[in-house]
């Protein structure tokens, strides 16, 4: 009889608590495994209060191993914590998986509680683990898995990355995970995420999707389809998110895509997580008007940059017209509200590159009335990627150990940057703030008629004028918003992360 596989999705700090989307990196991975007979549980601590006593009852039944899924950042922390645990309660094997042990995968193996890493994609690796636990065979050849043998640690080959077409399974297995107790907090809608590709075929510097040697590898139009109508079929969702790292690669496989949903009428609201500005740049208005009939709502789009100067350093290969060019575009489109992602802190980056950033978001805001600023984050040197590099060129000390590599905070990721003096920090701090509140976005989404959103969308009316006044003239003193959204993701992480 084969035994269980655990697998664990970790609290991620005060990011987890207003949108709790399905952990698809978890159901992605395990579904070779499923379709092959192993039995697999998924425990999900964001949704679970009491994940500690049901990691404990599976504990009790001997499985084959615990995977713990860990991103770079707050997550480890609790990774780590839930690592300890097993470790504190049985002999079972800790596995761990996702982005931080990707790009670290030796660094991560290092650690006391863990006894394996799975690097890249996870579909086979998961599965041939699985076969050689059951069959008594050494992880010895297994591409993508390292591991512990006698206190030695022993470095497999990389796997490349999986092609989603070959998988037997065509429907990754959501049942292994309670759809109903995954929600985005003041939203009406239930939303549901899906993958229709992997990988992406761009070389940024910041990202750390090419320092994984991914490749964009696009589902079948075909298969695509069986995936979205299952999904409507058994779940309903009126919100779909399409997940993938970069969707509209290809324009014809997208354009093919629209007509099947058309085609069928299926009736849902559709949100897209990668969207790039150079790809819609080759998309006409005949898509866009058909991306409206089909219930398109969300395009976010990484725009990262006003100035050209660094879009150039960061190798996005756009430029700042083609953003201009396309929000123009799309504001002849009302229904699609683009959303862009920007970010700043990067080696380099004067105030004047900072003012080129802000003043095309105020350009964004004025030309299209539906556009929206999804983020202004602050700069993170993720391992692996160019700027990692360069960052430790600049004096940036990059963690040594898995605990240290807890403390990077796309929040406060400037603290730790030294070409970031206190003054241009406070600017950040105030620049990440008020893009939170200079368009409609609180108002869009935040649609709950709960007593503190209905507050919550009161307040940021009346703050957007001052938010749009502090953008544009980079305005920093007296940050006591600033002060006020730290005390509010503190009180969010103690009582709901």
């Amino acid at each position: 009889m084969k035994r269980d596989l655990i697998l664990v999705y970790p609290k991620i700090g005060v990011y987890g608590t207003i949108i709790i989307d399905l952990p698809l990196a978890l159901i992605h991975a395990s579904r070779l495994a499923y379709a092959k007979g192993y039995s697999i549980k998924i425990i999900d601590c964001r949704i679970d209060d009491n994940w500690e006593d049901t990691l404990l009852e599976c504990l009790k039944g001997n499985p084959y191993a615990v995977m713990v899924s860990a991103m770079t950042g707050k997550p480890i922390q609790y990774a780590l914590e839930v690592s300890k645990f097993v470790k504190d309660n049985s002999n079972v094997l800790v596995v761990w998986g996702g982005i931080h042990p990707t790009l670290l995968p030796m660094q991560t193996l290092e650690h006391p509680l863990i006894d394996a890493v799975v690097q890249g994609d996870g579909e086979i690796t998961l599965y041939e683990m699985l076969e050689a636990l059951e069959h008594g065979k050494s992880f010895h050849g297994i591409a993508g898995l390292h591991f512990k043998e006698n206190g030695k640690l022993i470095q497999n080959p990389k796997r490349p990355p999986t092609d989603l077409n070959s998988l037997p399974e065509e429907i990754p297995p959501y049942d292994l995970v309670d759809m109903k107790k995954y929600r985005r907090q003041g939203f009406n809608e239930t939303s549901f995420s899906i993958l229709t590709s992997s990988g992406c075929p761009h070389k940024c510097t910041f990202c750390h999707v090419p320092a994984t040697d991914s490749k964009w590898i696009p589902e079948d139009v075909g298969r695509t389809m069986r995936h979205i109508r299952y999904v409507m079929d058994k779940y309903h969702p009126d919100y779909l998110y399409i997940n993938d790292n970069d969707f509209f690669v290809n324009l014809k496989r997208a354009e093919a895509l629209f007509e099947e949903i058309k085609k069928e009428k299926i009736d849902v609201v559709v949100g897209f997580r990668g969207t790039r500005v150079d790809e819609l740049t080759r998309a006409d208005h005949k898509l866009f008007s058909l991306m409206e009939d089909i219930g398109v709502r969300e395009l976010h789009i990484g725009a990262e940059s006003g100035s050209q100067r660094i879009l150039d350093y960061i190798k996005k290969g756009i430029k700042v017209q083609n953003t201009i060019d396309v929000n123009r575009k799309l504001a002849k489109h009302p229904k699609i509200r683009p959303s862009y992602n920007f970010f700043t802190g990067v080696p380099g980056e004067t105030e004047h590159d900072l003012y080129l950033t802000t003043s095309l978001v105020m350009r964004l805001l004025r030309e299209n009335p539906y556009a929206q600023i999804s983020s202004m984050t602050e700069f993170a040197p993720y391992p692996g990627t160019e700027l990692y590099d360069i960052a430790i060129k600049h004096g940036y000390q990059p963690p040594k150990t898995l605990q240290e590599w807890a403390d990077l905070d796309p929040g406060t990721a400037a603290k730790k940057c030294p070409w970031i003096n206190q003054n241009r920090k406070q600017l950040m701090d105030m620049l990440y703030f008020t893009a939170l509140f200079v368009d409609r976005k609180i108002e869009w989404h935040f649609l709950s008629n709960r007593p503190h959103f209905f507050l919550f969308r009161n307040m940021s009316k009346v703050y957007r004028p001052v938010a749009r006044f502090r953008m544009k003239h980079h305005i920093s003193a007296m940050p006591v918003e600033v002060h006020l959204k730290n005390l509010f993701y503190k009180y969010l992480e103690k009582n709901y992360a």
